[in-house]
C-alpha cells in the first residue's frame, strides 16, 4: 500500500461565492468525534488524523453566472481567491482539529499546503493542493515531488459546447517517493453535469464529451510549487538544521521553475492516468418507475419499481438503503448491457454510505449568505425537485481493478448536513491509494479523443465570452437585476424603432424600407 493520501471534496455552492465564505472546517477536516467507525479508521485520537498529500476541493455554481461568464471580471477572480484563502484556513490547522484534546501533537505543528493548480470555467471551479511537510527527514515533501502540473476544461452546457455545464480537470505527475518506484499520475475531474430528473441520457452523453474533449496539451502546463523550506522537526521536536540547510540549497535551485518543460509531447485524455478521480453535481437522482439496479434489488424484487409517494415515505424513514438502489447513477454503471456511464469507476457503496440525499434541501431565500452559513441543523428536503445523491466521487486505480475499490483505502466518506448556504449538501472522502504499478488506466478509455475537440473549445469559450459581456450589460443596466435590464433593453429598442419608423435622426429612412 502506497503512503499517498488523497482527500477529494465537492460542493455545489448555489452561486454564493461572492458572499464571505463559511467555515470549511468540517467539511474538509471532519474530526474524530464523529460516530461513524469510518472517521476513525487508522487514526489514534491522541495523535490526530495524518493530514492528507493532497487536497483536490472542487465547486459548482461557485459565482453568479453573469459574473462567471465574464471570466476576467474582477469581482469573480477575488471571490476565487477569497475561496483559496477560506479552504487553506480551514486545513491549515489538521492535526490539532482532529486530536481529541485539540493540541499539535510533539514535533507537529500548522500544515502548509502549495496551490498546485486552480482552474475554472465559467463557474466550475478546483482548487489542488499539496502538502510542503516532509514527515521523515532527507525525504521530499509531495509538494517536491509534483514534476509535472497541466489543465484542461470542456463546456458541454448549451449547444454541447458552452461553460455553464461540463467540466474542469487538472492533471499532476508526481515523482516516485523512492528513486526504485514509478513515477504516479494523478488526474482530478471536477465536473457538472445536465440537470433534472429525467436528463440521464443527456448526463451520460456530457460523460461522454468529457472523456473525448477533455484533453491535456503540453502548452496546458502550470508552474511548479514553489519549493518551500519546510522544517523537519528530529525526534526530540527540535528543528532538524541540516535538513533545513539542504532544503534552502534545492529550493534556490529550482527558484522561477526556469526551463518548465512538459514531460512529453503527448496530449493526454483523463485515462492516462495512475489514478483517476471524477467528482461534482453529477446530477442523477433517484428513478422513478424504474427498476432498481440490479447488484442491489431485494430477493424477489428485481422487478419492483418505485413510485413517487414511495420515495417521499423512504425519505421520512430514512431508509437510504431501499432509495439507493433506484440511484440512476448506480442504474446506468451496472446497467445489464454494460455500464453506459463513469467506465471502471467505483465508489463507495451508497447503500451503506450513511447519509441521505446530498439535494434538494430548502434555503431561506430572504436571508443573507452570511446569516445561512451561520445556521445550524441538517435542513429539509424540498418536495419541488426529485431527491438524489447528486454529488459524488468516484475514482479509479492502476493495479487492483478486480477489486471493489480497486485497492483504495476508504479512511473517510461523508456528507455534511450542517451547511445550509445552498440547496446542495457537500461531501468528501479521503483515500489510501494502491502503490503504483508503472502502468496507466488508459486500455479504460470508453472513447477515443475527439478529433475535433480544439474547435469546439473555441467556439465555446467565444459563445461564453459573448454571453458574458450581454449578461453583464443587462445587469449593469437593471442595477444588478438582469430581467430589470433586459426589460429596459426592450423598451429602448422599441422606442429606437419608434422613433426611426417616424423619420427622426439619419437613420429614419431605414425602417420603412423593410415595409417596402
Amino acid at each position: 500500500m502506497s503512503s499517498l493520501r488523497v482527500q477529494v471534496a465537492t460542493y455545489n455552492y448555489n452561486l454564493r461565492g461572492l458572499s464571505s465564505a463559511p467555515d470549511f472546517t468540517p467539511w474538509l477536516v471532519p474530526t474524530l468525534s464523529a460516530k461513524s467507525a469510518a472517521y476513525v479508521s487508522g487514526s489514534n485520537p491522541l495523535e490526530g488524523r495524518p493530514a492528507p498529500d493532497i487536497y483536490a476541493v472542487g465547486f459548482q455554481e461557485l459565482l453568479p453566472l453573469d459574473v462567471a461568464f465574464s471570466s476576467g471580471a474582477a469581482a469573480g477572480q477575488d471571490a476565487i481567491a477569497s475561496t483559496d484563502t477560506a479552504i487553506r484556513r480551514a486545513i491549515r490547522p489538521q492535526s490539532a482539529v482532529t486530536r481529541s484534546d485539540g493540541k499539535y501533537p510533539p514535533g507537529g505543528g500548522p500544515e502548509d499546503y502549495a496551490l498546485v493548480a486552480r482552474i475554472q470555467l465559467v463557474s466550475i471551479v478546483l482548487f489542488v493542493y499539496a502538502r510542503e511537510r516532509s514527515d521523515s527527514p532527507g525525504a521530499k515533501s509531495i509538494a517536491q515531488r509534483v514534476k509535472e502540473v497541466r489543465s484542461a476544461t470542456v463546456g458541454t452546457g448549451l449547444l454541447g459546447l458552452m461553460g455553464n455545464k461540463g467540466a474542469v480537470g487538472v492533471r499532476v505527475v508526481l515523482e516516485g517517493a523512492k528513486r526504485e518506484t514509478d513515477d504516479e499520475v494523478l488526474t482530478f475531474v471536477c465536473a457538472h453535469l445536465a440537470a433534472h430528473d429525467h436528463q440521464v441520457a443527456r448526463r451520460n452523453r456530457d460523460w461522454r464529451n468529457i472523456v473525448s474533449r477533455l484533453v491535456f496539451t503540453p502548452s496546458s502546463l502550470h508552474a511548479l510549487p514553489p519549493q518551500q523550506v519546510v522544517p523537519v522537526r528530529s525526534g526530540g521536536g527540535a528543528p532538524n538544521t541540516e535538513e533545513l540547510k539542504r532544503q534552502y540549497e534545492e529550493s534556490k535551485k529550482g527558484a522561477g521553475n526556469k526551463g518548465l518543460a512538459a514531460l512529453d509531447g503527448k496530449e493526454h485524455g483523463i485515462y492516462d492516468s495512475t489514478h483517476l478521480f471524477v467528482f461534482g453535481d453529477l446530477n442523477y437522482r433517484i428513478a422513478f418507475n424504474s427498476a432498481p439496479a440490479p447488484h442491489l434489488a431485494r430477493k424477489g424484487g428485481e422487478g419492483e419499481k418505485l413510485k413517487k409517494a414511495d420515495v417521499k415515505r423512504k425519505v421520512q424513514q430514512a431508509d437510504w438503503r431501499t432509495l439507493a438502489a433506484y440511484d440512476q447513477l448506480l442504474i446506468e454503471r451496472h446497467h445489464p448491457s454494460g455500464a453506459r456511464v463513469f467506465h471502471g469507476l467505483t465508489e463507495p457503496p451508497l447503500a451503506s454510505a450513511g447519509f441521505g440525499p446530498t439535494y434538494k434541501y430548502k434555503i431561506d431565500k430572504k436571508k443573507s449568505a452570511e446569516e445561512l452559513a451561520k445556521e445550524k441543523g441538517e435542513g429539509v428536503l424540498s418536495g419541488k425537485r426529485v431527491p438524489g445523491w447528486t454529488d459524488r466521487i468516484l475514482w479509479a486505480s492502476v493495479g487492483a481493478e478486480e477489486e471493489e475499490m480497486h485497492g483504495v483505502e476508504v479512511e473517510l466518506y461523508r456528507s455534511v448536513m450542517s451547511y445550509t448556504i445552498s440547496d446542495h449538501k457537500p461531501v468528501t472522502t479521503l483515500l489510501r491509494l494502491p502503490a503504483s504499478r508503472g502502468t496507466l488506466l488508459s486500455r479504460h478509455a470508453p472513447y477515443a479523443i475527439d478529433a475535433s475537440w480544439r474547435s469546439k473549445a473555441l467556439v465555446g469559450r467565444t459563445l461564453d465570452g459573448a454571453l458574458g459581456i450581454v449578461w453583464r450589460a443587462l445587469v449593469t443596466a437593471g442595477a444588478g437585476n438582469v430581467v430589470a435590464g433586459a426589460l429596459e433593453a426592450v423598451v429602448v429598442l422599441l422606442l429606437a424603432v419608434w422613433y426611426l419608423g417616424n423619420g427622426g435622426g439619419d437613420a429614419g429612412w431605414w425602417i420603412p424600407s423593410l415595409r417596402a
